[in-house]
């Protein structure tokens, strides 16, 4: 919370706040608190888009958990008509199942991508920016690293936003 409450404190004070992709899991132990959580991300945290995922039903994850915290038909149902009565619903995607095959990247159109920065915020503040290019000698998508820091040393973000402007210049 005290990650999310200073990336809430940023995008308040910087000049040209960014938009931000959220992905949540759901979970039987988080599932009633969703519906809140969306219109606070998409309200005060400057969601563009709310995306909730379920668990890939790994081997390593043991079978209590799975019993006691994926959710079933019902729960997914009932988190949809949460959903459906949000304002900006539209910007809420449920992914209901996932599965760990590689997605075919001729699927995706070539430019889909293009120009955009890709963030990826875990638990400890650690903060990866990327970009997806297309390799030739590997004949697939790959994630280009731009920038890797955590968000706990972002004391200004328009010096980071100049930074990250600054590294991409020279590497994209």
């Amino acid at each position: 919370m005290n990650n999310i409450d200073k990336l809430k404190k940023a995008l308040k004070e910087s000049t040209h706040p960014i938009s931000v992709r959220y992905i949540i899991m759901a979970y039987k132990s988080n599932l009633k608190e969703l519906p809140t959580l969306f219109g606070k991300l998409l309200g005060d945290y400057n969601g563009s888009l709310v995306e909730v995922r379920s668990s890939f039903d790994a081997p390593f994850i043991s079978r209590d958990f799975k019993e006691s915290e994926f959710l079933d038909d019902n729960d997914w149902d009932w988190l949809e008509a949460q959903l459906k009565l949000l304002p900006d619903n539209d910007k809420v995607v449920i992914l209901r199942e996932l599965t760990t095959e590689e997605s075919n990247d001729d699927e995706t159109p070539e430019d889909v991508l293009s120009g955009r920065y890709m963030l990826r915020l875990s638990w400890d503040g650690h903060l990866k920016v990327f970009v997806y290019e297309y390799s030739s000698a590997l004949k697939k998508r790959v994630e280009k690293n731009i920038l890797e820091t955590n968000v706990k040393e972002i004391t200004d973000i328009n010096v980071f936003y100049d930074q990250l402007i600054g590294i991409s210049n020279n590497k994209i």
